[in-house]
């Protein structure tokens, strides 16, 4: 996950199986699935927003927000707060099966 300069979404990426379970029946792959497609679909919504989101092939999804106005700051970085506590949250439950890397970009 990359976090912009204000602590705000800029891209995210699930990629690959958990491997809690059997593919298709994962429940931590599902949840991880679950959390990114919400957060997509949502942001999606927002016409104010530059945003893309794409699934190249199965096991991996991606959202990146591009450009967001200053008055939707507050909304965006309720967004990246419910990735980062939904993956934090599933890190703690199967420290096996999630691995987080997150990047935040310094500077203005």
């Amino acid at each position: 996950m990359h976090l912009d300069s204000k602590d705000c979404l800029s891209y995210i990426e699930v990629n690959g199986h958990a491997g809690y379970g059997k593919k298709g029946e994962d429940i931590v792959c599902a949840a991880a699935t679950a959390l990114v497609r919400t957060a997509a679909h949502v942001v999606s919504g927002q016409k104010q927003l530059l945003s893309a989101t794409n699934a190249p092939e199965t096991g991996i999804i991606q959202l990146r927000l591009d450009s967001y106005p200053d008055q939707m700051r507050g909304w965006i970085k309720g967004i990246s707060d419910f990735l980062l506590t939904g993956f934090s949250d599933l890190k703690s439950d199967y420290p096996q099966n999630i691995d987080i890397k997150l990047e935040v970009k310094h500077g203005s």
